[in-house]
C-alpha cells in the first residue's frame, strides 16, 4: 500500500470504474494462474498495467517484486508509460522487459552462473556467416556443398540452426530426431516401384525424403562444429541468451530460487508469439508454486511470428499446463467500428487453425456500424501509388491528422516507390520500417569515401568521389583534372596532388588549392586507416571530410543523422568484436552484406515525425489509426511467402498450411483501423504481367466490402506524365527544428552528465547527449568501464554473503579486461595497470568494505517542473545510475561514485579552481535529489563520496567525502531549470563556450553555415 499515494489511488479508481465486467475480472484476479484472451482493441495494455497497479494496491508486494515480459522495446515503453500515468514514479521500479532484455539482466546480475556467456562476445548475422563459410569450406560434404556454388547452403543452414535454438533443440536432440527419421524410413515397405518402366527405382516421394535425411545429417555436422567454434572462441549468438538462461535455471537451483523469491507476480504479454524456449523460461520462473501467480495475455488470431519460432501451440499449452487457471475472454472492442470487426472475423474464421474457443467475435462499443472495406483495383503499380497519395491528400484536406493515417505493406521494400510519390506531392510521412542504410544515398557516399581511402590508386572510385557534393569542387575543374590524367597517362591521385599538372589542365592557382588540400587529406587518411582501429578511423573520416556538417545542414537532417548513427553503430560493434580490426576488415564485412543480400538496417526512427505513418503489417501490431491503407494486396505477395524446404526439422509445422500465418497477419492489418480500411492492388506489374487480388480479400464476406475500379488517376490536376517527374517538395524535418528538439529533450530525460556537459559547453550537450552523434569510445573510457564493472560484480557477490578476496577481485578484472575491444598490446598495458590499481585499492580499503545497500542503482521517473514564460510548466524526467549506496543509519544513506584517472583535489571537485566547474560534487548532489525523491521516499542521502580507484603519483589512494544538504538540492534544481529553459528555448543557439578551441562549437559553426567554405580555396581542410 506504501507505493500508492492519494493521487495514484484516485487515478486507479477512476480508470477501474470505466472497465467492463470481463476487464474487471482480469484486473481483480491477483492470485493464481490467469489466461486472458484479448482480441484487437480490447484494452490489453490497459488491463496489464491496471492489474500491476492493483497488485501494488492490495498487497504488500514492492514494485520490484513484479515481472512483466513482452516482445518488443516499443511494447516495454508503452507499458511503462501507461503505468507511470497510473502509479507515478514507482512504475520505474517494476521490472518490465523483453524476454531477451530480462535474460541479459539476469546474466549481468549473476555473471558467475553464466560461464558460457560471461567474457564472451555477442556475434552478428554477418559474423555467423563468416564462421559458417569457414566451417563449410573445411568440411567434407556432399548434400550441402554443391559443386557450382559450394556456399549456397550457408544461410539456409544458419536459418535452421536459429530455428532449432529457438525451440531449444541441441545438436544432441537433432541427432536423436535423425535417428528416429532413419528408423522410420527403414520401416517403409513400399520404397520402390514394383512394376512399369521405373521398376526397382525408389519412388520420388521417398527419394525426396531420403535427400532431406541426408541433408539433416550434414546439418547436424555443421551445427556441432558451429557450436564448437562459438565455445572455443568465446562467442555466443542472439538465441543463446535465452537458451543459456533456461539451461542455467534448469541446473542451478539456488539461482532459480532467488529469482522465484524476487518475482512474486509474473505477467506475459502477447503470449501467442512465444516460442518454446521463451515458454520454458516462463515455466521455470513460475515453478515454485503449483498454482503460480502467472498472468498471460494473448490472442490466437494475432499469432504472426511463426517465422521466429512462435507457435499457437505454446499459447494453448498454458491452458493445458494450468487446467484450473481462470480464463477471461475480452470481447468488447474499443477501437473499431462493427463493420471492420465483422469483416476481419469473416476472414480469420476461414483459417484451418481457427479455434472457436479463441475466436469469439468481437463487439464494438462505439455504437456505429461503420463503413465497408473499400477495395480499389488500379491499372498498374504507378496508378496505385498515385491513387493512395491522392486519397490521402483528400483526407488531410478534410482535417484528418497525418498521424491518424497509416499505410501498411508486406515487406520493407514495398514502400519506397510510394515515398517518391509522397515527396512529389508534399505529403509528410514517418517511416516505421527498418531501412537498408547501404542503399541510402548519404551512406553510399560515405562507403565510397572509405573505399577510396583504402585504395587511393583506384581511379574509378576516386573519380566518383571527386563529384561528391561535400567537397564543393567546381565540376568544370574536376572534368579538367580527369582529362589531364587520361591524356598524360598519369595516375589520377598523382595528378590531384601536383600543382604543375593542375596548371597544365587549366585549373587556376587559386582554385587548385582545394584539389591539393584534398590530396593531402586523402594521403593522410590513407595512412591513418592502416594504423587505427575501424571505429576510430571512421570517426576521423566522418568529422574531417565535411561529411557530418554537410549532413546536418541538409533538409531531412534528422533522418540522415539517424542512418549515419546506425552505420557507425555497426562499425563500433565490429570493432568491439574484432579488437585491432582495421577499416579494411570492416569493409569486407560490408561486402558480405552485399553478397548475401542482407540489409544493414536502421531501426525505424519516425517516432518524432508528424506525418502519415508508413510501416509493415508486422510493425503495426499493437497500434491503431483512424484510417488504414493496405497496399500491394495482390496474389503471391501476402499469402504466397513460402520458405525453401531444405530440411525436415523437428520444429517443422508438420504440414500445417502456412497461409494461415499470412491470413492472421492480414487480420492484424485490418484491425488496426478505427474508422476506415482501404485496400489497393494493381492489375499488372511494370513489365505487363497480370496480377490478381490476394485471396484474403475474397475471403472477407461481400457484405463488408465494396469493389472500386480506378480508371484514371490524376494528382491535384497534374497529368500523369508530369506527376512522375514533378520536383520533390521538402517534407522532412531539420535537426534545428524547435518542436522536434523539445520533444526529443523531454522524452530522453536529463542526467547529471547532460547537465555538466551543458554547463561546460551547450554544444557538447547538443551533439553528444541530445542528438547523440556517435563517437568511438576512447581506450581510457573502455578501461574505466571495465573497472566499474569489476567493482559492481565484486560488491554484488558480497551482498550475497560470499566473502570475496583480493584474488577474486583480480580474477574478475582479468576476465573483464579480456573482453574489452582493444588491441592486444593496449589490453596488456591495461591489464597490468588495472591489476596494480585494484590490488592496491583492496589492500588499502578491504578492512573497511561495507556491503552496499544498492549497487549500480538505476533511478528514473523523478520529475522536475520547468516553468515556461507562457505560464505553463513542462515536466522534465531526471535519471541516473549510482555506483554504490551504503546504509548509514535508519533512513540515512551515503552515495559513492568511482573515478578512474588522475586524482582531483577537494577544491577541484567543488569547482573552486580556475579550470573546474564542480562536476563531481554536482554529481553527488544530483544523486541526493534522485534518491530523496525516489518513491516511496524511504531514504535520505546525507553524504556523498568521490572514490578514486587509482593511486596518485605517490601511490596513495584518496576518497573525498562531502556532507550534502537540502540547500545543495535547491541550488541544483535552479541550475537544472535554468539549463532546461535554455534548451527548450534554444537560447544557446548563437552562443559559443568559453574555450579558445572547442570542436563542438566549431561543428556548430559549420552546421549553421558560419565559416563555411564559399570558394574552392578553402573547400577542403
Amino acid at each position: 500500500m506504501s507505493t500508492f499515494g492519494l493521487v495514484a489511488l484516485e487515478t486507479f479508481d477512476t480508470l477501474y470504474r470505466k472497465l467492463n465486467s470481463e476487464q474487471k475480472k482480469a484486473v481483480d484476479a491477483i492470485e493464481g494462474p490467469v489466461t486472458v484472451i484479448a482480441g484487437p482493441g480490447t484494452g490489453k495494455t490497459h488491463i496489464l498495467t491496471l492489474r500491476i497497479a492493483n497488485i501494488l494496491r492490495q498487497t504488500d508486494t514492492t514494485p520490484d517484486g513484479i515481472l512483466a515480459l513482452t516482445f518488443t522495446e516499443s511494447a516495454v515503453y508503452s507499458m511503462r508509460k501507461r503505468l507511470v500515468e497510473i502509479i507515478g514514479p514507482s512504475a520505474y521500479r517494476v521490472n518490465i522487459h523483453t524476454f531477451h532484455g530480462f535474460c541479459n539482466e539476469v546474466i549481468r546480475r549473476f555473471p558467475e552462473a553464466f560461464d558460457r556467456i560471461i567474457g564472451s562476445s555477442n556475434i552478428s548475422e554477418i559474423d555467423q556467416i563468416q564462421i559458417m563459410e569457414k566451417i563449410v569450406e573445411d568440411t567434407f560434404l556432399t548434400a550441402l556443398k554443391p559443386f557450382g556454388d559450394p556456399l549456397y547452403y550457408v544461410r539456409p543452414v544458419l536459418h535452421s540452426i536459429r530455428e532449432l535454438k529457438r525451440e531449444d533443440y541441441t545438436p544432441q536432440d537433432l541427432a536423436v530426431f535423425i535417428a528416429t527419421q532413419e528408423k522410420e524410413f527403414g520401416a517403409i515397405n513400399d520404397l520402390y516401384h514394383v512394376k512399369g518402366s521405373h521398376k526397382g527405382k525408389m519412388k520420388g516421394v521417398y527419394t525426396d525424403m531420403l535427400k532431406k535425411i541426408e541433408r539433416n545429417k550434414e546439418l547436424l555436422t555443421l551445427y556441432e562444429k558451429y557450436e564448437k567454434v562459438l565455445a572455443d572462441k568465446r562467442l555466443y549468438d542472439y538465441e543463446d541468451m535465452i537458451l543459456e538462461t533456461v539451461r542455467v535455471l534448469e541446473s542451478n537451483e539456488n539461482l532459480l530460487l532467488r529469482l522465484e523469491e524476487q518475482y512474486l507476480y509474473i505477467l506475459a504479454d502477447e503470449h501467442q508469439d512465444a516460442n518454446r524456449s521463451q515458454n520454458r523460461l516462463l515455466e521455470l520462473l513460475s515453478s515454485f508454486h503449483e498454482n503460480p501467480n502467472l498472468f498471460v495475455v494473448g490472442d490466437g488470431k494475432q499469432a504472426i511470428f511463426r517465422f521466429q519460432g512462435a507457435s499457437l501451440d505454446n499459447f494453448l499449452y498454458f491452458r493445458e499446463r494450468y487446467r484450473n487457471a481462470l480464463v477471461v475472454n475480452l470481447r468488447e472492442n474499443y477501437r473499431s467500428s462493427q463493420r471492420i470487426l465483422d469483416g476481419a472475423h469473416s476472414l480469420i474464421s476461414k483459417s484451418a487453425e481457427f479455434d472457436e474457443r479463441l475466436g469469439i467475435p468481437l463487439v464494438s462499443v462505439r455504437g456505429e456500424k461503420g463503413e465497408r472495406y473499400s477495395v480499389y483495383s488500379c491499372k498498374n503499380e504507378d496508378d496505385e501509388y498515385r491513387f493512395i497519395a491522392e486519397s490521402i491528400s483528400a483526407e488531410l484536406a478534410r482535417g484528418t491528422e497525418p498521424r491518424e493515417i497509416a499505410v501498411l505493406y508486406r515487406n520493407n521494400r514495398d514502400v519506397f516507390p510510394l515515398i517518391d510519390v509522397f515527396e512529389r506531392n508534399g505529403i509528410s510521412y514517418a517511416i516505421f520500417s527498418d531501412q537498408n542504410i547501404l542503399a541510402d544515398d548519404d551512406i553510399s557516399k560515405l562507403v565510397l569515401l572509405l573505399r577510396v581511402v583504402l585504395d587511393l590508386g583506384n581511379a574509378e572510385l576516386l573519380t566518383e568521389l571527386l563529384f561528391m557534393d561535400f567537397w564543393k569542387l567546381p565540376l568544370l575543374d574536376v572534368y579538367k583534372l580527369l582529362h589531364i590524367s587520361l591524356q598524360s597517362k598519369r595516375m589520377l591521385f598523382e595528378c590531384l596532388g601536383s600543382r604543375a599538372i593542375l596548371a597544365r589542365a587549366g585549373i587556376l592557382k587559386v582554385d587548385s588549392d582545394a584539389f591539393l588540400a584534398l590530396h593531402r587529406k586523402l594521403a593522410s587518411w590513407g595512412s591513418m586507416v592502416r594504423n587505427k582501429n575501424a571505429a576510430d578511423a571512421a570517426e576521423i573520416l566522418i568529422r574531417e571530410s565535411w561529411f557530418l556538417p554537410e549532413l546536418l545542414r541538409k533538409e531531412g537532417s534528422v533522418e540522415r543523422l539517424h542512418k549515419l548513427d546506425a552505420f557507425f553503430k555497426e562499425i563500433k560493434i565490429f570493432a568491439a568484436n574484432n579488437p585491432g580490426g582495421k577499416l579494411a576488415d570492416f569493409m569486407k564485412t560490408v561486402d558480405l552484406y552485399t553478397t548475401y543480400k542482407i540489409p544493414m538496417n536502421a531501426r525505424a526512427g519516425g517516432a518524432f515525425i508528424h506525418g502519415v505513418q508508413l510501416m509493415t503489417a508486422h510493425r503495426s501490431k499493437g497500434l491503431e489509426f483512424d484510417i488504414v491503407y493496405i497496399m500491394g494486396a495482390v496474389e503471391g505477395h501476402w499469402e504466397g511467402a513460402r520458405g525453401s524446404d531444405h530440411f525436415h526439422l523437428p520444429t517443422s509445422s508438420g504440414g500445417i498450411d502456412t497461409g494461415d500465418d499470412e491470413r492472421r497477419l492480414f487480420y492484424v492489418a485490418l484491425t488496426r483501423a478505427k474508422k476506415k480500411v482501404i485496400l489497393t492492388y494493381a492489375e499488372e506489374k511494370a513489365g505487363g504481367k497480370k496480377m490478381l487480388p490476394v485471396q484474403f480479400i475474397e475471403e472477407i464476406d461481400e457484405a463488408h466490402r465494396e469493389l472500386n475500379a480506378v480508371s484514371v488517376t490524376t494528382v491535384s490536376g497534374i497529368n500523369e506524365l508530369f506527376a512522375q517527374f514533378a520536383p520533390k517538395k521538402n517534407v522532412h524535418i531539420r535537426i534545428d527544428e524547435k518542436e522536434y528538439l523539445n520533444k526529443l529533450f523531454l522524452d530522453q530525460g536529463f542526467a547529471v552528465t547532460h547537465l555538466n556537459n551543458f554547463l561546460e559547453c551547450p554544444w557538447r550537450y547538443f551533439f553528444d547527449n541530445l542528438i547523440r552523434i556517435q563517437r568511438a569510445p576512447s581506450r581510457h573510457q573502455y578501461y574505466g568501464i571495465a573497472i566499474h564493472a569489476v567493482l559492481t560484480h565484486f560488491f554484488d557477490a558480497g551482498r550475497d554473503g560470499e566473502k570475496r578476496t583480493k584474488k577474486d577481485l583480480l580474477s574478475l578484472y582479468k576476465r573483464e579486461i579480456a573482453g574489452v575491444p582493444l588491441e592486444a598490446n593496449v589490453r596488456e598495458e591495461f591489464l597490468r595497470k588495472g591489476t596494480i590499481a585494484l590490488g592496491g585499492y583492496y589492500d588499502t580499503y578491504h578492512e573497511f568494505f561495507i556491503t552496499p545497500f544498492w549497487n549500480e542503482k538505476n533511478i528514473a521517473g523523478i520529475f522536475l517542473d520547468i516553468p515556461r514564460d507562457d505560464g505553463t510548466e513542462k515536466r522534465l524526467m531526471l535519471r541516473g545510475k549510482i555506483d554504490k549506496v551504503e546504509l548509514v543509519d535508519g533512513k540515512e544513506v551515503h552515495v559513492i561514485d568511482y573515478k578512474t584517472g588522475k586524482y582531483k583535489s577537494r577544491n577541484a571537485i567543488e569547482g573552486k579552481t580556475k579550470s573546474s566547474i564542480g562536476k563531481e560534487r554536482r554529481q553527488l548532489v544530483f544523486y541526493k535529489l534522485l534518491i530523496d525523491s525516489y518513491e516511496p521516499k524511504e531514504f535520505i542521502v546525507v553524504s556523498g563520496e568521490i572514490d578514486f580507484v587509482e593511486p596518485d603519483k605517490k601511490g596513495e589512494y584518496h576518497r573525498e567525502k562531502f556532507l550534502l544538504s537540502e540547500e545543495d538540492v535547491l541550488i541544483l534544481k535552479d541550475e537544472i531549470r535554468s539549463a532546461a529553459s535554455r534548451i527548450l528555448d534554444l537560447s544557446f543557439w548563437n552562443e559559443r563556450c568559453f574555450k579558445k578551441e572547442c570542436s563542438y562549437c566549431e561543428l556548430a559553426d559549420m552546421m549553421q553555415g558560419k565559416d563555411y567554405p564559399t570558394s574552392t580555396k578553402d573547400a577542403v581542410g
